[in-house]
């Protein structure tokens, strides 16, 4: 299993980055350090080599990034180093170093698969394979299922409530809301109970309900249920 750890100013910052590393199968470190020397001062000198490839934090500097590049090479220190960016990666170029920081799952595993070697593929495929296993397990109600697959096919964007209502009931009204309020709150139970977790559905208070990425269009969709396959954008 690969080894990645993350450099930055703000661990915090980094959460969602690391759960898609869980995910793909990969250990991951968070350390907050600005200095290649600093790490291996606290950490001690062959810290560096548990580690497959380091990522390095937007919440530095451009200064401070090529410093740990410097620091690297007066080392000797032989990794993989991507730095998250706000620049988009050109379609064509497979060996830069650059990971968008609002990369998709899928782009993640690409930028990974590319820089890290195709040995992690079958990993990432394993992993995959298996949150779509426990996804598939679930028994649902229609409804739920309904409900769920709608949410999939709109992962990671928030859904409003009366988008889902009038989707689900053709209708918006006070009843539909408690209605739609009972089925997200068995969804999220059914969630928790699978090993998923049901904090992977949110509750957007005045907004809406969004459904993690993760649980999206890369993974293997639960059967499909007529009338939820658009994708909707809410204003």
């Amino acid at each position: 299993m690969e080894r990645i750890m993350i450099i930055t100013k703000n661990a915090l910052a980094e959460k969602d980055l690391q759960e898609q590393l869980h995910l793909l199968n990969y250990e991951v470190l968070c350390h907050q350090s600005t200095t290649i020397n600093d790490l291996l001062l606290s950490e001690g000198p062959a810290f560096l080599k548990f580690f497959d490839c380091l990522i390095i934090s937007e919440t530095l500097s451009q200064t401070e990034y090529q410093t740990i590049l410097a620091d690297l090479a007066r080392q000797d220190i032989q990794l993989v180093v991507l730095r998250k960016s706000e620049t988009p990666i050109p379609l064509s170029d497979s060996e830069s170093n650059l990971l968008p920081t609002d990369a998709s799952f899928e782009k993640l595993r690409e930028v990974l698969v590319n820089r890290l070697g195709y040995a992690c593929h079958d990993q990432t495929k394993n992993s995959v394979n298996m949150l779509s296993m426990q996804l598939n397990q679930i028994q649902w109600t229609t409804k739920e299922r309904l409900l769920f697959e709608l949410l999939q096919n709109n992962a990671g964007d928030c859904l409003s409530r009366e988008t889902v209502c009038l989707t689900l009931w053709g209708a918006y009204s006070n009843s539909n809301k408690a209605q739609l309020s009972n089925l997200v709150k068995q969804i999220k139970e059914k969630l928790e109970i699978a090993g998923i977790g049901g904090d992977k559905l949110a509750t957007l208070w005045g907004q809406g309900y969004r459904l993690d990425k993760m649980l999206g269009k890369n993974l293997e969709k639960i059967s499909p249920v007529n009338g939820c396959n658009k994708k909707f954008k809410d204003n």
